[in-house]
């Protein structure tokens, strides 16, 4: 589990410290305050670790996605491999833009009794000498491994939810996402994956059914379930958790969210606009072990459950308004 970072010159940040990570952490504030670059620095200093192929493309997708760079007409990779616009998106990775500042992440990693203090430095040099982004990691623990993987707004694409699915068949591990689901869907009995990257499902009807006609919130739950079953150990990210679930369904998602995250042992995070959601969140998990981190324009104030509950029992939301 991640228990602390330091950033400096990142995106957002200037200089941030957020220390005593739960095991579900919630980062909520107001729009343009930073709970996405949050995010995206606990990935970027978890991520070297794991160094897989759908690691670097995730990393890559972000980083190009975020700058405002792609357009309809253009793919990720096109516009990747231009160097001259991968320069121009990597300085969008440096607070106000200074890519002549280096980049620092300094995080404090715990897992199975084993510690791993990690300090990573990413410099842009100019573009007369070089387009490449570089970073040095430095490690006091060669052996410590932690996954993390990072979940969009958007959600997978197809093409994703696949790669993760075949991983779950080889690993055998289709049950534990169908007893998942059936959370929501109690009559599923099976997932099959077809052609073109087309998910199937077993309802108990005459014909199996296609995924997209089961509605964006049980989309939205497969995609988490797909990837925290690949979790085991490690760091799932996801952004704006509450899209595409309806507000009565907040309540058991936690749950179920709870139970994943207990079962894998991965440390979730996440973020969220929805007042309705940080109290689903606070009232229905059970385990004291969650956190809700409120960032401010030049701090970032913790909320342990207890505090949660006390806030959203006496009407106040977590930013300190008062609810009309």
């Amino acid at each position: 589990m991640l228990k602390s970072i330091k950033i400096k010159n990142f995106k957002k940040f200037e200089n941030l410290e957020v220390n005593d990570f739960s095991r579900i952490n919630l980062f909520v504030g107001a729009n343009n305050c930073g709970k996405t670059c949050l995010l995206k620095a606990i990935f970027f200093s978890a991520w070297p670790s794991a160094g897989s192929s759908f690691n670097l493309l995730n990393l890559q997708d972000w980083i190009v996605r975020d700058s405002k760079f792609i357009k309809n007409e253009y793919g990720v990779s096109e516009l990747y491999n231009d160097y001259k616009t991968r320069h121009e998106i990597f300085k969008t990775l440096f607070y106000n833009f200074d890519w002549q500042k280096k980049i620092f992440l300094k995080s404090i990693f715990n897992n199975n009794k084993q510690k791993e203090e990690r300090e990573i430095t990413a410099t842009l040099p100019s573009l007369a000498s070089t387009d490449r982004f570089n970073f040095t990691v430095k490690r006091n623990n060669e052996e410590f491994k932690i996954e993390s993987f990072y979940i969009t707004k958007d959600g997978l694409t197809s093409e994703l939810r696949g790669y993760f699915f075949n991983f779950i068949k080889k690993a055998k591990k289709e049950s534990k996402i169908i007893e998942i689901l059936k959370k929501i869907q109690p009559n599923l009995t099976n997932i099959e994956f077809g052609r073109q990257d087309i998910i199937n499902l077993e309802i108990g009807l005459q014909e199996t059914v296609p995924l997209y006609i089961m509605g964006d919130g049980f989309i939205r739950l497969l995609d988490i379930a797909l990837i925290i079953s690949n979790c085991n150990n490690g760091i799932l990210l996801i952004d704006e958790i509450e899209n595409s679930f309806y507000t009565d369904n907040l309540k058991n998602n936690w749950k179920i969210l709870n139970e994943a995250s207990k079962e894998f042992n991965t440390q979730i995070f996440a973020t969220t606009h929805s007042w309705e959601n940080i109290q689903a969140f606070g009232n229905n998990i059970e385990d004291d072990d969650i956190a809700v981190y409120r960032l401010d324009e030049d701090r970032i104030v913790r909320f342990d459950k207890k505090d949660v509950l006390l806030n959203t029992e006496q009407g106040y939301y977590i930013n300190n308004r008062k609810r009309s």
